[in-house]
């Protein structure tokens, strides 16, 4: 068995992530890349339109393997639990074992969160939309 010549590994399954990864396999040969994408979920939600859900208005959620299976792209679940940028190596833990990833090249898309505490008033008083 040959190994591709390129592993690039995706970490985040949001918009940016996601976009970046079905506009790179569809620019590269199946046999010159690996491209891994990993989500702490399985499910993509467009995040900026979730205050859609507060007017009960539909939200776009869509499953990460069923977006991907036309792809060459591996999808794996599992939440990053460390990084070794100097060894390009990743440590994933899904709902069973820990993972190792090697990598040539990362993609670190693994989005933002709300920082509930640095403004007074916050953590008592407002309402934040997750996926």
């Amino acid at each position: 068995m040959t190994h591709p010549s390129t592993r690039i590994l995706v970490l985040g399954g949001g918009i940016a992530g996601l976009l970046f990864t079905l506009r790179l396999a569809g620019k590269v040969a199946r046999e010159s890349v690996q491209i891994t994408l990993v989500d702490e979920t399985d499910t993509f939600t467009v995040r900026p339109r979730l205050h859609e859900f507060a007017t009960n208005q539909r939200v776009f959620r869509r499953s990460l393997p069923q977006i991907l299976r036309k792809t060459q792209v591996q999808f794996l679940q599992g939440r990053v639990t460390s990084l070794d940028s100097s060894q390009h190596r990743v440590t994933i833990q899904d709902q069973q074992q820990q993972h190792e990833l090697a990598y040539d090249y990362l993609v670190y898309a693994l989005g933002s969160m709300t920082d509930r505490q640095s403004v007074p008033g916050v953590a008592q008083y407002a309402y934040s939309l997750s996926a």
